[in-house]
């Protein structure tokens, strides 16, 4: 076989390999995003997770312009940086009045989440960092220590988790403990709150997320 015919079936075979395994990813305006969103809530107001979807948009609409998306799963948002997944480890809310108007928005939804699954953790984070970005820390802290209460004393670092993996419960819980704590600690004070403190400096050096592209 000629080398020239040999590296152009390499080539293509490569790159067929390449387009069937990348992950089906859109880009879409945020704005686009809560707009499906809010009328697939239209049809089922009482949806706990739709609520959760919602208000998780309307955050990330003040923080960001544009998500990467499943175009036929539009619920299932995964922004470009692959270490964040279900919340974000560092990031802060634009300031103008439309990002203020989304945080608003979010902790509302995050709200009438809560009413309907007042035990689902997840809500307490999203609706704490939309608290905090917004200077609400008193309303902040107290969701970041419900989730902290509600996790510590039953959740474990998964064995063997390499990867997020946003399908596994147990992994979810131990993002939401590990998030909790590290957005609670720069919200304490050193002398009046030195247990709370402890305690989620403890966990965070414990339940350090894994890394993902190991």
């Amino acid at each position: 076989m000629k080398p020239l015919l040999l590296v152009l079936m390499v080539f293509f075979s490569l790159n067929a390999f390449s387009k069937h395994n990348e992950p089906l990813l859109s880009v879409i305006p945020v704005s686009k995003l809560v707009s499906s969103l809010e009328l697939k809530l239209k049809k089922s107001p009482k949806d706990a997770s739709l609520l959760f979807e919602l208000a998780r948009s309307y955050s990330y609409a003040s923080v960001f312009d544009d998500v990467q998306v499943y175009p036929k799963k539009l619920t299932e948002v995964y922004i470009e940086n692959p270490s964040i997944i279900i919340y974000w480890l560092d990031a802060n809310a634009r300031t103008d009045s439309k990002a203020v108007d989304n945080l608003k928005k979010s902790i509302l939804y995050y709200t009438e989440a809560i009413k309907l699954n007042p035990k689902e953790t997840r809500f307490y984070v999203g609706r704490g960092w939309a608290n905090r970005e917004l200077n609400n820390l008193s309303k902040a802290k107290r969701d970041f220590v419900f989730v902290i209460d509600q996790l510590k004393p039953k959740t474990n670092r998964p064995k063997g988790v390499s990867k997020w993996d946003p399908e596994n419960s147990n992994v979810e819980s131990y993002s939401a403990l590990y998030e909790a704590s590290k957005y609670l600690r720069p919200l304490l004070n050193e002398g009046k709150d030195s247990e709370l403190l402890e305690k989620a400096s403890v966990i965070i050096k414990a339940f350090r997320p894994p890394v993902v592209n190991d």
